[in-house]
């Protein structure tokens, strides 16, 4: 994906940091559906379908810190 979208841009950025994020989320809900028991309530289930859609927000936010952040340490001389 970086090498479609690029690697610094904004754009680059938000997509690759919420497409890793929320696939990690997906994975920790593929996973944690693994190990409840089938017996489990439909509540429990679509809290963690819930929390897959945490991650991708989350990943999206972190996304925004990490290109500031970034840009900051790039333009003050720190990272080349």
């Amino acid at each position: 994906m970086s090498r479609i979208v690029g690697y610094r841009s904004f754009k680059a950025v938000m997509i690759n940091t919420t497409l890793a994020g929320g696939l990690v989320g997906v994975f920790s809900v593929v996973f944690g559906v693994l190990f409840v028991p089938s017996t489990a309530s439909q509540f429990a289930l679509d809290l963690m379908l819930a929390f897959t859609g945490i991650y991708f927000v989350e990943s999206a936010i972190m996304g925004v810190v990490s290109y500031y952040l970034g840009n900051f340490l790039i333009k003050s001389g720190v990272l080349h």
